[in-house]
């Protein structure tokens, strides 16, 4: 009687053994997704919170705005422009792009450029889900914005905005009538 009581009691230990790994892995599977689950939350939470936006930073997104959509047509539900930059051929080029957007980036400024009268500096980028470009026939639809010179550099110096550093900045798209769309 003595062996099997010791035979049952060891088995009992070892299935209570068992469990209790059992339980840990468990547990500790629980853990790390829990773990993995908060920092994705976070993650993603912080990347797309809400950041107070300064009087700046909303003067400028409202600047960059009105200077890419100034050039556009909407035209359906594409926005349409021609190429204005100073390159052979540029001004054969139609554009055409899907749900446009317009990204500022603003650039931290550095004590010397307080000191030259900067009061915001960045990059305004024209964004588009999908486009195309029109010489003699459409090409085809690609991602993103088929036009090179979508980014402008935005500073405000002493009350006014200027861009690449110039009041009389030579806008890089034309704006046309509906009625010169390519077909």
């Amino acid at each position: 009687m003595n062996g099997l009581r010791r035979t049952t009691w060891n088995t009992t230990l070892i299935n209570g053994m068992r469990n209790f790994a059992s339980i840990r892995r468990t547990a500790t599977l629980l853990t790390f997704t829990i773990f993995v689950a908060i920092n994705v939350c976070y993650t993603a939470c912080s990347r797309h919170s809400s950041q107070p936006v300064s009087p700046l930073d909303a003067e400028a997104q409202r600047t960059a705005e009105q200077f890419w959509y100034s050039a556009l047509t909407k035209c359906g539900d594409s926005y349409y422009a021609k190429d204005n930059r100073e390159i052979a051929g540029a001004d054969l080029l139609t554009y055409q792009f899907n749900d446009v957007s317009v990204e500022v980036s603003p650039n931290k400024l550095a004590e010397a450029d307080r000191l030259n009268g900067v009061e915001w500096q960045g990059l305004v980028i024209l964004l588009a889900k999908t486009s195309r470009s029109h010489v003699s026939n459409w090409g085809e639809w690609r991602n993103g914005s088929v036009f090179t010179g979508n980014s402008v550099v935005l500073k405000k110096v002493n009350g006014r905005w200027l861009f690449h550093g110039r009041e009389n900045f030579r806008h890089p798209l034309k704006k046309i009538d509906c009625s010169e769309v390519p077909q």
